[in-house]
């Protein structure tokens, strides 16, 4: 990546998604009062897993093939991490049981850890067309994985397709989704080719500014860059070529 990701860094873009999206959206009235803190204390915590080295990430469509044992054998693995984490960091995160934030952000049983998770997609797809458009040729190719024989999609391609399959995952979520979706504009083409080929160092006017790509501009005004200047200096300033 030229702008290189922390599990930090990664975090605070989410918890600031998330609360924007819990403005956004009109969450609250069709659904009760959500706990804000509760939605900034999982959106801080949600990647801690990473913390202890990578934390394969596996779809629906990969569970729903696997035997009884590998299921056991995955939760098992998820559930000595989490209680790694437990034993190494403070019991609470803004008053909340951390134990119980990483396993709901882990599980997805509140809408509360599923807006996090959506806003975890969101931000990952937003940093992925800042990529393209800094002339990141990486993000152009498909995506392999080493444990399986077929070939995977392109970063940009995998993203928007487990954002498209939130309504099928969470129905509380689902029902909001179109609303968000429609913001985001999944369904625009994205000439992500036409980014790299033609892409110009990026400057920080630049990022305040609009561009053709909706997906790419609303995640930057997520991000509320005119408001902190560290995202935007991060944002500018390349760490890897």
């Amino acid at each position: 990546m030229f702008f290189r990701s922390t599990v930090g860094i990664h975090a605070s873009r989410v918890e600031q998604i998330t609360l924007q999206l819990n403005e956004r959206m009109g969450i609250r009235p069709k659904f009760g009062e959500l706990s804000k803190s509760r939605l900034a204390a999982i959106a801080r915590v949600h990647g801690d897993l990473h913390l202890l080295g990578a934390h394969p990430h596996v779809s629906p469509a990969e569970e729903e093939n696997w035997t009884d044992e590998q299921i056991v054998q995955h939760w098992r693995k998820r559930d000595d991490r989490i209680r790694a984490l437990v034993d190494t960091y403070p019991a609470t995160e803004q008053g909340l049981d951390y134990e119980d934030l990483l396993r709901d952000a882990t599980e997805l049983r509140t809408l509360e850890s599923q807006i996090v998770h959506y806003a975890s997609l969101v931000n990952q797809y937003g940093e992925i067309l800042h990529e393209l458009h800094a002339g990141n040729g990486a993000f152009l190719k498909r995506i392999k994985d080493p444990k399986k024989e077929y070939t995977l999609l392109p970063p940009l391609d995998a993203v928007r397709r487990l954002l498209q399959r939130i309504p099928g995952r969470f129905q509380e979520l689902g029902a909001i989704y179109w609303r968000i979706e429609r913001q985001l504009r999944l369904d625009q083409p994205v000439d992500a080719r036409y980014y790299v080929e033609h892409a110009v160092p990026l400057t920080t006017s630049m990022l305040i500014h609009p561009t053709t790509c909706t997906a790419y501009t609303l995640w930057r005004s997520y991000l509320q860059l005119n408001s902190r200047p560290e995202e935007v200096t991060r944002l500018s300033t390349p760490v890897e070529s």
